[in-house]
């Protein structure tokens, strides 16, 4: 762990081996950076000397660049850089999480409770990932929480090993999870193992789209057959700027005797935010990736109707408006040239919509 320690205080102390700051947060090792590119001519003063000579004889871990070694002395808390090892175990730290599976595309931090380690694991790359790691705790079970909604994550699967927890997770792209390892988990949070596999119905043709003629959209309603940028359309929605209604109705029928016990809407990209009703009921805004939200509250089998409220951004209008007469203009700005010669931007529901039904 990397700790800035100028500002270091007074009441700063080492619990454990670990630098204990007063609001709670700890660290396992400090890394003092040396000589770098944005800081040839690295400084110390004497009190931020004379605070990592205490923190490091009250047993803190410590590496420093070679020209501060001295300060030490021969304290074996004290290694100097460049470290080289692939872990800090030889300091005595081990490691919290290990990426079995997707190393290169998983981003994590943890945070420690008296009662839980908390773990957020984030999917950093652009594609849809089946990923597996183990967390370090001493803890036997896990609930999974979404960041974004607060509800409960359940694509994923976990086992008790010694002092880890192995899991396997599926993470849609962009999309983050919060792993929380307790005594007992909640019985509300559920393992992918117990739940009967998804079926998916394509909902990507013949949407009904109603522009807000106010803001300069057409007055009537149009067909979509493909879902697409407006952006890319004819000059009566190219520059189109606000929020437009998508609706159509879908049929869901039972499968097999499949009943619906949880569903959800998931849209490949959304430029640049949305908000979901199914048969009239409020579902949710859906903002970042993964572009989906939870339905079941709202889905019933047979005929139903969504409408999906797409926002975008006045870039585009802005850029229309400079073509048109000042009087048919939509808006008015204090730099009207701070556009000129800018590319559109996309807007709308591109892209695939899937109702995903379990």
């Amino acid at each position: 762990m990397m700790m800035q320690v100028k500002n270091a205080r007074p009441d700063d102390t080492v619990g454990r081996g670990r630098v204990v700051l007063p609001g709670g947060a700890s660290y396992g090792v400090l890394v003092i950076p040396g000589k770098m590119l944005m800081n040839p001519n690295p400084t110390m003063s004497a009190a931020v000397q004379k605070k990592l000579q205490q923190l490091a004889k009250a047993g803190a871990k410590i590496v420093i660049d070679q020209q501060w070694i001295k300060l030490f002395g021969n304290n074996k808390n004290v290694v100097a850089a460049p470290y080289m090892d692939s872990t800090f175990e030889k300091l005595g730290v081990k490691r919290d999480v290990e990426i079995l599976k997707g190393r290169n595309e998983i981003a994590w931090t943890h945070r420690k409770t008296e009662d839980a380690d908390i773990y957020f694991i984030s999917n950093q790359s652009n594609q849809n990932t089946q990923t597996e790691f183990t967390l370090r705790t001493s803890f036997a079970e896990v609930e999974a929480l979404n960041p974004v909604t607060g509800k409960y994550f359940k694509d994923f699967v976990y086992e008790k090993g010694g002092s880890n927890i192995w899991v396997r997770a599926a993470l849609s792209k962009g999309e983050s999870v919060f792993f929380i390892c307790k005594k007992k988990a909640s019985l509300e949070s559920q393992r992918f193992s117990t739940i009967k596999e998804p079926y998916t119905i394509n909902c990507s043709t013949s949407w009904m789209l109603k522009f807000d003629s106010a803001a300069g959209g057409p007055k009537v309603p149009l067909n979509f057959s493909k879902l697409s940028s407006w952006s890319q359309g004819d000059s009566s929605i190219r520059y189109y700027s606000g929020s437009v209604v998508y609706s159509k109705t879908v049929e869901v029928v039972s499968q097999n005797g499949f009943s619906i016990s949880e569903a959800w809407l998931v849209l490949q990209l959304i430029h640049n935010i949305a908000t979901v009703k199914v048969n009239g009921i409020d579902c949710g805004t859906i903002w970042t990736q993964p572009y989906s939200v939870d339905i079941s509250k709202a889905i019933k089998e047979g005929t139903n109707t969504i409408e999906i409220t797409v926002t975008n951004t006045w870039h585009n209008r802005l850029i229309g408006d400079q073509l048109l007469p000042e009087a048919k203009r939509v808006t008015w700005t204090t730099a009207p040239f701070r556009l000129k010669d800018k590319p559109l931007l996309p807007a709308g529901i591109v892209g695939e919509v899937k109702l995903i039904v379990r």
